[in-house]
């Protein structure tokens, strides 16, 4: 299993959207101002840095396997005490937390 922390913040923001959108396309075009193509090399270069397949690809779009559900999960916009966070801290708070989530999925 790769390093958690080969992970970047624009790697957590696309796996957030694809995850959100449910296709590659869908959160290349209208989330991220990406092409398709950038989207899928980003998500193939996060599944190669953590050593896990994080999307189930096909017909249905792109669905998240529970490994891509905990990898992205973590990085999601945080809110807290009924506000959202600025957005640097909910990025921080967010690569945080995924660190000691892929941390404890690398233990087992």
């Amino acid at each position: 299993m790769g390093r958690v922390t080969d992970l970047a913040v624009r790697e957590l923001r696309i796996l957030v959207a694809v995850e959100r959108r449910g296709s590659f396309t869908a959160a290349a075009a209208e989330e991220l101002g990406l092409t398709q193509s950038a989207v899928s090399h980003a998500v193939t270069s996060c599944e190669r840095k953590i050593g896990a397949v994080l999307f189930d690809r096909g017909r249905h779009g792109a669905r998240p396997t529970p490994t891509g559900a905990r990898a992205a999960g973590p990085a999601r916009p945080t809110r807290s005490v009924g506000y959202v966070t600025t957005p640097e801290l909910a990025r921080t708070l967010a690569v945080r937390a995924l660190i000691r989530e892929l941390r404890a999925v690398a233990a087992r």
